[in-house]
């Protein structure tokens, strides 16, 4: 089996312990290849997410950030490609949660890009208050403090944006064709949440992972990257089975 990166989107950013790995040009984004970009969408809290952007035939945006991050990270960075948000005509959704989809609400105003989903996480998409009890659910399973609760409802209520669910319902193995090459398989890898996938641009030897795979885990003081550790690590054997480069 060929050596391989497991995640792109945590291979370049400065973890929750000070650590800077690669940084992101002065941009905003990063190019991995002729097709493929990065671009680094901080948010309040300290986090850090990686979306990916892919020029096919068809634009495609994989996850949006929270709902600040296509005004505000996303556009800035387009622009540096010669870009505008109206150009990108799909949404690839990693995972529903709010750091990943809560640009969704955004996205759908300002462009015509239909969202594409795993059905396990369609939940969350159609419901701010479904997200919120998905987010605070552990912590008052583990009896933390009502204080820390509201913190967590009310983070994710700010960043979540406007529930708008999904144009386009994904399964396993379904495929995505952005053309000129770019054939996307979804790989379901849950754990992380219940629909949680990867994309997977197999002639190139690329997954897009999301938070499918823990690249340097938590920030210190965080949640771990999985909230059902059964189906996780089954999702990280699956995965560890794929011949991939990235």
């Amino acid at each position: 089996m060929r050596k391989r990166e497991l995640v792109l989107a945590q291979a370049s950013h400065r973890d929750g312990g000070g650590n800077t790995t690669r940084e992101v040009d002065s941009l905003g984004f990063i190019q991995v290849n002729q097709s493929l970009y990065t671009v680094m969408a901080p948010f309040h809290g300290g986090g850090n997410v990686f979306l990916y952007l892919l020029k096919g035939d068809r634009i495609a945006l994989v996850d949006t950030g929270v709902e600040h991050t296509p005004g505000k990270v996303l556009k800035p960075a387009l622009a540096g490609m010669g870009l505008t948000l109206s150009d990108i005509d799909v949404i690839l959704n990693t995972h529903a949660h709010l750091d990943h989809a809560g640009g969704n609400g955004e996205m759908k105003k300002l462009t015509k890009a239909s969202i594409h989903l795993h059905r396990d996480d369609l939940f969350m998409a159609n419901s701010v208050q479904a997200q919120v009890k998905f987010m605070t659910d552990p912590l008052i399973a583990l009896d933390f403090p009502k204080e820390a609760v509201e913190e967590r409802a009310e983070h994710t209520i700010t960043n979540t944006g406007q529930a708008v669910g999904a144009d386009v319902v994904l399964s396993e193995d379904d495929t995505v064709d952005l053309g000129k090459g770019i054939v996307l398989r979804v790989v379901h890898n849950p754990g992380h949440t219940p629909g949680s996938i990867s994309y997977f641009w197999e002639s190139e030897g690329i997954l897009l992972t999301g938070d499918g795979v823990p690249g340097m885990g938590s920030r210190p003081g965080a949640y771990p990257l999985y909230f059902d550790a059964c189906p996780y690590r089954r999702s990280l054997e699956k995965l560890s089975r794929m011949e991939f480069r990235m």
